[in-house]
């Protein structure tokens, strides 16, 4: 059952001899399952989420394939061995292994949460239920849940304003955060605490995505308990998905008093909170699906040499700038060549390590397009340039720079919204720039909104009704009443099972009233109340013969029955929720092209357009760039990349540094460091920098302008960066003072100090911050 696999790894041999070899073979084993799962062609798994196509799948993950053992389909970065197509093939890689760091992060953080004892849990929030519905943003389900003990003890002295803070603005504000996915989940093998924890049956029963938080901490009342007793709760908006909320409505019919609210699970179970956010994930993966074919895939693909860009400085020279443009590179060689290589090749990739001024020359390259753009060529298109940076921060920072640069304010405009976005930049964010295009629909566009908005209106109302409906209508009695409408169902869907119910009205064979041993007339409902409550046929059962039919279930067999064919006699009501809910979901998005559509017209007045990478994906298609510059390059995913070039792009700049940073994922089996293969977390940047047959080249910045040289001589000597040269302005600084040398390492063993406080913080799993009393002092 084992299959030992070699992996064999390229090393450069001794002595000059230009041969290869592979030496250092390392064999690991991993079991014959597993191998002949992974070999399996995508489409192939035992759940409802594996598709051949990645566009079939769908972004969230469904129930049964959370639960599923088996290893999704994951294509390796030397591509698919089940699409020929390279092209096609990049897409494919990137969508799975972007969607695997979500479900295989989800699938290790549930597993290790059942490892704790339920009292310790962090992500696991007891006592999920259900208390009401909302609308917006989109259709949810309001669900209660309490805190877990650990956040109990935390906020356990607290008053209710502090705490309530401490939710709203504090570190509880990362508990149910907006965005993130949620689960319902229950222990299945509950009682049994023999069984090891990857024996244990983790059953999920609903997943959603958290839409609205609506109170970060309220109090309630528990009902039964007097003198009154009162506790803490937490409450959110989560939209269930459509396979989720079958689940969900089978618990409507228990919510009777909203105040109360109708339990979700057990004892045994809760409203597990993944630490993965949908909204920044959702956004890229959207897009890779709705791409084609890869921009730029000569270059970003197939890594072929670059070609000369149709933009207005495509073709031009440095001595076509000005001088003063001239005068601030002329000082280092190296960022003069980076300038120079976007005269000539549509993809540039400058790579420098810490103080040679990449955000530098990222400037000066922009202000060097428009200060060219000015005599365009006639077949180029009207330059537009995005910035791209990952974090708000960097993007801001790169902003702030051009305009310090002299670049004018009103050319450009942010995408996007953060609450900590410099003032200078603020005033350029979409939204909040005076411009003179009147953003108010046209007369079709209008009309459009408006139609969307009645039809959705018409849903809405729908959406509560069915809601009512089934909480109120779905749970059969024996009335004559209720008689009535199962009489007609059954009669059209079990006419056999109707007849053996149908008393004929009381009425016998000869006209005659058929009479109870009261000598009233018998209801309608005679016999179906009869079977419901588990009896015989009263004064229709002929004695002299055993009950036949429906007659001789049981009475738990008789419950089974009803359970389903109360099943499907409101099935088409939960049919009809759920397409629904998807017509709600296609109306939000058309609501919001129109609104995008709306906002071209101010897009379209810039010539910069600042954005991270998931806020531009949300406007693909739209922007259109014809440059696009990605500050930080080394740290950017692949897929974040590609998704936002567009058809009109004709040059792409990258500047980053792979040495330092990599793209943040969650999952170390999609690492580059975990050797399996995947190397999900290598950049575009880095990929076309390390590959051995490519055809485009690097720009190295070999000059630091920022470090005294003996801190730089610390890098060199790592073999990091050997050819890394001083800037002259970096000598003759002065010493520091108070200290004998400039560069100074303490070492000490005095060991960090854990609190009740940060205990508390690392079990929510919120960043906690070490203590040490000895640095404190150093430091002082």
């Amino acid at each position: 059952d084992v299959v030992f696999q070699t992996i064999s790894l390229d090393v450069k041999p001794k002595g000059g001899d230009s041969a290869g070899s592979k030496i250092d073979a390392t064999t690991v084993a991993v079991s014959l399952e597993d191998a002949q799962r992974t070999m399996r062609p995508p489409g192939t798994r035992d759940h409802d989420n594996d598709k051949e196509s990645f566009r079939a799948i769908s972004i969230i993950p469904t129930t049964s394939e959370l639960q599923c053992q088996e290893s999704a389909y994951l294509p390796s970065a030397n591509g698919s061995e089940f699409i020929d197509n390279a092209e096609a093939a990049t897409l494919d890689r990137q969508f799975r292994l972007m969607r695997e760091d979500l479900l295989g992060t989800v699938k290790e953080e549930l597993h290790t949460e059942f490892k704790i004892p339920s009292h310790k849990r962090r992500r696991v929030l007891p006592d999920p239920c259900i208390v009401n519905f909302g609308m917006k943003p989109e259709p949810h389900v309001v669900v209660r849940v309490s805190i877990p003990p650990r956040l109990q003890q935390r906020i356990r002295k607290m008053k209710n304003p502090e705490a309530s803070k401490f939710f709203d603005e504090g570190p509880g504000k990362r508990v149910l955060q907006k965005g993130t996915l949620v689960l319902l989940v229950h222990d299945a093998s509950a009682g049994t605490a023999h069984l090891k924890t990857k024996d244990r049956d983790i059953r999920i029963s609903a997943v959603g995505t958290i839409v609205e938080r609506l109170n970060p901490m309220k109090i309630v009342q528990i009902p039964g308990t007097d003198p009154v007793k009162k506790i803490r709760v937490l409450e959110v908006g989560v939209s269930f998905t459509s396979e989720s909320m079958r689940s969900i409505t089978q618990l409507l019919p228990s919510l009777k008093d909203r105040n109360v609210g109708t339990p979700m699970i057990g004892s045994n179970g809760g409203l597990f909170n993944a630490s993965a956010g949908i909204f920044s994930l959702a956004p890229i993966l959207k897009a890779l699906v709705k791409l084609d074919q890869v921009p730029m895939c000569d270059q970003t693909v197939n890594l072929n040499q670059p070609k000369l860009p149709l933009v207005a400085h495509g073709g031009k020279k440095f001595s076509d700038l000005s001088s003063t443009l001239q005068k601030a590179v002329t000082s280092d060689q190296s960022q003069q060549y980076a300038l120079e290589e976007i005269f000539k090749s549509n993809v540039v990739l400058v790579q420098g390590p810490p103080g040679t001024g990449k955000t530098y020359i990222g400037v000066q390259m922009v202000k060097a397009m428009l200060e060219l753009e000015k005599k365009p060529l006639s077949e180029c298109r009207p330059l537009r340039i995005l910035c791209l940076c990952y974090t708000n921060h960097a993007l801001d920072s790169f902003l702030l720079d051009l305009i310090k640069a002299g670049v004018p304010k009103n050319i450009f405009i942010r995408l996007g919204s953060s609450p900590k976005i410099d003032p200078s930049i603020k005033s350029r964010c979409l939204g909040e720039v005076d411009s003179s295009v009147s953003t108010k629909f046209g007369r079709q566009e209008n009309a459009a909104f408006g139609a969307i908005k009645r039809e959705s209106e018409v849903l809405e109302t729908r959406f509560k009704d069915l809601l009512k409906s089934i909480a109120e209508e779905s749970t059969w009695g024996k009335s004559d009443s209720w008689w009535q409408i199962i009489g007609e169902w059954l009669e059209e869907h079990y006419y056999e099972e109707h007849d053996q119910l149908y008393n004929f009205y009381g009425a016998d064979n000869d006209g005659f009233t058929r009479t109870g041993k009261d000598g009233k007339a018998l209801k309608n409902n005679y016999l179906w109340e009869r079977w419901f409550s588990g009896q015989g046929r009263g004064i229709f059962q002929d004695e002299k013969k055993e009950p036949t039919g429906i007659w001789e279930c049981s009475k738990s067999e008789r419950k089974c029955m009803v359970e389903r064919w109360n099943q499907e006699w409101i099935q088409p009501q939960v049919d009809l929720l759920e397409s629904t809910m998807e017509s709600l979901q296609k109306n939000k998005e058309a609501m919001r092209s129109l609104r995008q559509g709306n906002e071209l017209r101010v897009l379209e007045t810039a010539t910069i357009i600042g954005c991270t990478t998931v806020a531009a994906a949300r406007y693909q298609g739209l922007i259109n760039p014809t440059v696009v510059i990605v500050e930080e390059a080394g740290e950017i995913l692949e897929s974040h990349v590609l998704v936002n070039l567009g058809s009109s792009c004709e040059q792409l700049i990258m500047i980053g540094d792979h040495k330092q940073l990599k793209p943040k994922i969650d999952n170390y089996r999609l690492q580059k460091e975990s050797r399996n293969g995947f190397d999900l977390n290598v950049s575009l940047f880095e990929r076309m920098v390390i590959a051995q047959e490519t055809g485009i080249p690097v720009i190295p910045l070999t000059v630091q302008h920022r470090m005294r040289p003996e801190i730089s001589r610390i890098i060199r000597g790592m073999a990091l960066y050997d050819t890394l040269e001083d800037h002259k302005s970096t000598n003759g600084r002065d010493h520091v003072s108070g200290v004998v040398n400039d560069v100074v390492f303490i070492d000490h063993q005095h060991p960090e100090m854990l609190d009740e406080a940060t205990a508390v913080r690392i079990s929510a799993n919120f960043p906690s911050f070490e203590r040490n009393s000895m640095r404190l002092e150093l430091a002082l």
